[in-house]
């Protein structure tokens, strides 16, 4: 079961007991693989649903040699029988063109790196510009998620969910380093890259999202339930942060840019939940959707999906769905229009955007603890 904490319950009945009641409900407490395919970032349209997709493909390299010419070559020589008029490419012939006008000082060569180095260099091939990638001359780490696909996890399994077709998929059992055999994976959450990066109770790792192979990143000060990627701009950083999120209802920034404190990630607080309002295990933010947390009140039946402020998480935006009959909404993502709410119980709630209904989709055997989308959508789609 993922994390529950019930020593803090008189002080929260305390709490609530000289807090006026915001609800019309008696509250009840319920304790406790190297191939890449060229992507394309979605705009967010909350009208738009899923389309339909017949089966799932591997994704595959774009043959650039079988690509259609992009104009009509005859423009350039309507009529092939007659050769090009050479003279109108070089009038002089017998004159070479001056060398000197390419590069006034022979004795310098030409910085190679500006002049023939893509934009974006990708020095592995993985599809990850050098600048982006965790490892950029490993064509097999850190690996991405696979486009129109969130992903959901037990405590030892890794699920896609295909949003095309609402099927899921295992993945693979996660795998670990020798020294972290036995971690039980509390959440998962994806960076702007796509990129997989997860949580046990006090540790951090990155994921293969295609192996569900992880390597070990740091120790945690704090022991989390859930974990998401927020943009920097919404929080005033520079880059975007990875946020934990306690049972208590904390979110803290893990600050992976400032180094390690003998192998500890540093942690900062960001802010709380208000009293009697647990974490029920996670959040998500996406651009243009906004961010999303699953909660539950203390002494409550079900659990709450609310809208939420990021830097401020103690003001809660909106109280979004009341998701009767589900008391441990451990997982929680969004895609184009919907979102998605995994339960411990097995089962996987889609919830319409803008009608707010709710559709389930799967009962399925596992016991979901986590789930996580990249704060940028990625799609097959143009």
């Amino acid at each position: 079961m993922k994390l529950r904490h019930s020593s803090y319950l008189p002080l929260f009945i305390l709490i609530l007991l000289n807090c006026e009641d915001d609800s019309s409900h008696v509250p009840q407490f319920n304790p406790l693989k190297d191939q890449h395919l060229s992507i394309h970032i979605l705009p967010i349209d909350q009208s738009q649903s899923s389309l339909p997709m017949d089966q799932f493909n591997p994704i595959t390299r774009t043959d650039q040699s079988t690509t259609s010419p992009m104009f009509d070559q005859s423009t350039l020589n309507p009529n092939p029988s007659e050769a090009l008029d050479q003279s109108t490419l070089n009038p002089n012939p017998s004159e070479t063109l001056d060398q000197s006008t390419l590069n006034p000082n022979p004795s310098q060569t030409l910085d190679q790196s500006i002049s023939n180095m893509p934009p974006l260099a990708d020095q592995d091939g993985d599809g990850l510009s050098d600048d982006r990638d965790l490892a950029p001359n490993d064509p097999n780490w850190p690996g991405q998620a696979r486009p129109d696909t969130i992903y959901a996890n037990t405590s030892t399994k890794l699920f896609a969910l295909e949003v095309k077709t609402d099927r899921l998929i295992e993945v693979n059992t996660f795998s670990f380093e020798p020294s972290y055999a036995n971690e039980l994976i509390t959440d998962i959450a994806f960076d702007q890259n796509n990129v997989l990066w997860a949580i046990s109770f006090r540790k951090l790792f990155i994921c293969h999202a295609q192996t569900a192979f992880c390597r070990y990143q740091g120790s945690l000060p704090h022991t989390f339930n859930g974990l998401t990627w927020i943009p920097g701009d919404v929080v005033g950083q520079a880059n975007e942060i990875l946020v934990g999120l306690e049972r208590e209802g904390s979110w803290y920034h893990l600050n992976l840019d400032n180094g390690q404190n003998n192998g500890q990630v540093p942690v900062s607080l960001i802010g709380e939940y208000l009293p009697a309002r647990l974490s029920s295990g996670d959040a998500f933010y996406i651009d243009g959707i906004g961010a999303f947390a699953s909660i539950e009140y203390l002494l409550a039946d079900d659990n709450q999906i609310v809208k939420i402020t990021p830097q401020n998480p103690e003001l809660i935006d909106e109280i979004f769905v009341n998701v009767v009959g589900y008391q441990k909404i451990y997982g929680l993502a969004g895609w184009r229009g919907f979102l998605y709410a995994f339960d411990e119980t097995g089962t996987v709630l889609k919830i319409n955007l803008q009608t707010r209904g709710i559709t389930r989709l799967n009962t399925a055997p596992q016991a979901w603890w986590g789930a996580g989308v990249s704060t940028v959508l990625y799609s097959e789609d143009f």
